[in-house]
């Protein structure tokens, strides 16, 4: 769903944002403003931002958001406001109006092609729609001592536990996810926020106690401060979803029953990934034992078919007394000349195959099959 941040900015607050903490700050809040409320509320093309964005930091010398400093972002929040123009579009200087028409697009949003093709990936149905969550800003992109990142209560990949996740200083929450900066691991947080690194695992370690699951979390660290933004159970693998099953159920948070009649651990796991990744796991087992794991043999089409269909819809070779002249082929017609020569030699040879070509396998040449 569609999120709008720093709403409620306009030309009379913002001195007084600057004032308390610094232009650069506010700047950087009413570009990124200006740019979403285009994007999500209006329907303007982000792309049109991203252009003249990427033209200041070229004409700066500049390869990161970060790096911009207050002209900079004074330039960029009068370039966004030339794409207002140029779209013919406005954003509302009234805060309400911004929060109002902001809680109308993220209603809207439900239907955007992107969240109908995540709840079909996802197989959720029967809602009705979504809700809207208004909540006050904290700033991760404030200074240096903040903060913001994403993490899972284990890892989504194998399952194994401990904090899994990214975040990036001195940044609002879409940078983590927009490619724009290499997001550091957020183990790193430990070094670099001590304290706010000890609440958030005690945090994680809480949510994941209280909805008995492994957690999805968004944090903002803002002035060595944390603050927990949202949490949601996790997606997973299949190899994943197994082992944080058990291991919850090892930890005492999971009842037996619970795993084997509701299964809410694995949910979040397709089967055909569980099972996918099992036969995976096997084969693998399987080469660096240097032993087979089974043995086959490669069947031609239909050749699992029942008996009544293979008579009927396939034709074969009948037996035939090979002193009584050239077989027939059942189905095909009173044609035994396509087996007379190199053709009966070849259906000979090659067995069920039975592909037999004449007057040159060459493009333009006649070619005649018989299949047994």
């Amino acid at each position: 769903m569609d999120t709008v941040l720093n709403l409620g900015l306009n030309e009379t607050n913002l001195p007084v944002v600057a004032k308390e903490y610094g232009w650069r700050f506010a700047l950087d809040c009413m570009r990124r403003l200006l740019d979403m409320f285009g994007d999500v509320v209006l329907g303007m093309p982000h792309e049109l931002f991203e252009a003249e964005l990427q033209a200041v930091k070229d004409a700066a010398g500049i390869t990161f958001d970060v790096d911009l400093g207050e002209d900079d972002l004074r330039a960029v929040v009068q370039r966004f406001r030339g794409v207002y123009v140029a779209q013919g579009k406005s954003m509302p200087s009234d805060p309400y109006e911004q929060l109002e028409m902001a809680i109308c697009a993220v209603f809207g949003s439900w239907h955007t092609p992107r969240a109908v093709k995540y709840r079909e990936i996802n197989r959720i149905t029967g809602l009705i729609g979504t809700a809207v969550n208004i909540q006050t800003m904290v700033y991760g992109n404030l200074n240096d001592t903040s903060a913001t990142g994403v993490c899972f209560t284990r890892n989504p990949a194998t399952g194994e536990p401990g904090l899994f996740g990214e975040f990036l200083v001195n940044a609002q929450g879409e940078d983590v996810v927009a490619g724009i900066r290499t997001p550091v691991p957020v183990g790193e947080m430990a070094a670099a926020f001590p304290d706010a690194f000890q609440e958030l695992v005690a945090d994680t370690k809480l949510l994941e106690t209280h909805y008995h699951d492994m957690q999805d979390c968004e944090f903002t660290v803002m002035n060595n401060r944390l603050f927990m933004l949202q949490t949601r159970n996790g997606k997973r693998t299949g190899q994943a979803a197994l082992r944080v099953a058990v291991d919850l159920k090892n930890e005492g948070w999971v009842l037996t029953s619970t795993i084997s009649t509701d299964a809410r651990p694995l949910f979040f796991a397709r089967p055909d990934s569980i099972l996918t990744r099992a036969t995976r796991s096997l084969v693998r087992q399987a080469r660096l034992s240097r032993r087979s794991s089974a043995h086959g043999r490669a069947a031609p089409p239909r050749a699992a078919a029942p008996p009544h269909l293979r008579e009927r819809r396939q034709p074969r070779l009948q037996e035939l007394d090979r002193g009584q002249g050239s077989p027939r082929v059942a189905g095909c017609g009173e044609r035994p000349d396509r087996l007379h020569g190199r053709g009966r030699r070849a259906m000979e040879e090659r067995g069920t195959r039975g592909d037999s070509r004449e007057d040159g396998d060459f493009p333009g040449g006649r070619r005649r099959y018989a299949r047994g």
